[in-house]
């Protein structure tokens, strides 16, 4: 889920008052369940230019086509409706993904890129610290929706030989919004290429279903790719559910689908909520995919070197570790002791991470 957001609002803004949220009353009730008013301090992009008055740019909206302002409320009613309808015939045959992960073998996962002499100097700093598992973003394979060479010379090689690489490897389908839909719209050609790389373990397929949108769009954005996810069952490698959703309680629900469907280890992509340094969001949406019992990893997130940024969570994964190294880091603090920190800091945060018992 990684990609422009053009409909992001400061998060920072002050909390509107209870007089101002009882007074507003959202047209979309009837379509927007898990409505994303109910965890502050986030208001909708429809709910907010209602409420401002200012127009919609439709034309650089990735969600126009879901969009009630633009579709109509009857268009987006039927999609929600054959959506849900082919949901559900899928899940009734009680299809399970063949090769689950229950765990995973380092509390931090150090992501690569797979190109260049980064990918060199990345897989030495590994090694020297004998860390068993890196993680590779598929979208690194990618110009926008181009095949790179790169990824043609990991086809045919796959991906530990491409990495020079002997331990564990999670491929990531934490991707940009264009690949998103891609990856959706052709699962079997996902699949090809998952096959072909082969590696250790594979995260579910990604959707751009960001937390200040209309509940209704992030609830198409997630059935859609909980219906492809059902022509993944079959996957050699051991898969890992990877959760979207708007609000808290449609997290929740996506979680405990892809529980359904045999995860045995659930992900969440918190990029943009890292990026805004929304700490609350994270803390949030971790807590309650706590409760579904299953180990939980946060993607493009360490566990926050400062204490009003800390989040518990069983794993983390990031590529901070190797990109925030530049001209402004002192000469004399490396990659690896990065890494290494960064390693400890996870391992007592994963300690710290309770998991409650579900009946």
């Amino acid at each position: 889920m990684r990609g422009p957001f053009d409909n992001t609002f400061d998060a920072t803004r002050s909390r509107p008052s209870r007089d101002e949220e009882n007074t507003f009353e959202c047209d979309l009730s009837d379509l927007c369940e898990c409505c994303v008013m109910e965890t502050y301090p986030f208001r909708c992009c429809y709910q907010e230019r209602r409420v401002t008055g200012i127009e919609c740019d439709l034309a650089r909206c990735s969600f126009h086509k879901y969009c009630p302002a633009s579709k109509g409320k009857k268009y987006i009613h039927e999609l929600i409706n054959n959506l849900s309808c082919e949901f559900s015939s899928k899940s009734q045959k009680g299809l399970a993904f063949q090769e689950v992960a229950s765990s995973l073998p380092s509390a931090y996962i150090p992501e690569v890129r797979p190109v260049g002499r980064e990918k060199d100097e990345a897989i030495r700093v590994v090694k020297e610290l004998d860390i068993p598992i890196i993680a590779v973003s598929l979208s690194k394979f990618y110009r926008g929706l181009t095949e790179t060479s790169s990824l043609r010379r990991a086809l045919r090689a796959g991906l530990h030989k491409f990495m020079r690489f002997e331990g564990k490897i999670l491929l990531s389908t934490d991707v940009q919004d264009p690949l998103c839909d891609k990856f959706t719209n052709n699962p079997r050609y996902f699949k090809r290429i998952a096959e072909n790389l082969t590696p250790d373990y594979i995260t579910t397929l990604d959707t751009y279903s960001y937390y200040n949108i209309p509940a209704c769009i992030s609830r198409i954005k997630m059935l859609q790719i909980l219906v492809a996810d059902y022509d993944l069952v079959d996957l050699t490698m051991k898969v890992i559910g990877l959760v979207v959703g708007g609000g808290v309680r449609q997290v929740l629900q996506c979680a405990l689908q892809l529980q359904r469907m045999g995860c045995g280890v659930i992900c969440y992509p918190v990029y943009e909520m890292r990026r805004y340094h929304d700490t609350y969001s994270i803390r949030a949406r971790t807590e309650v995919l706590k409760t579904t019992g299953a180990p939980v990893a946060l993607l493009s997130c360490t566990p926050g070197t400062r204490k009003n940024e800390r989040v518990y969570a069983n794993y983390y994964s990031s590529l901070s570790w190797f990109s925030m190294i530049g001209k402004h880091t002192k000469v004399n603090f490396s990659r690896k002791e990065k890494l290494s920190k960064l390693i400890k800091l996870a391992q007592e945060c994963s300690k710290q991470a309770t998991w409650p018992e579900v009946s």
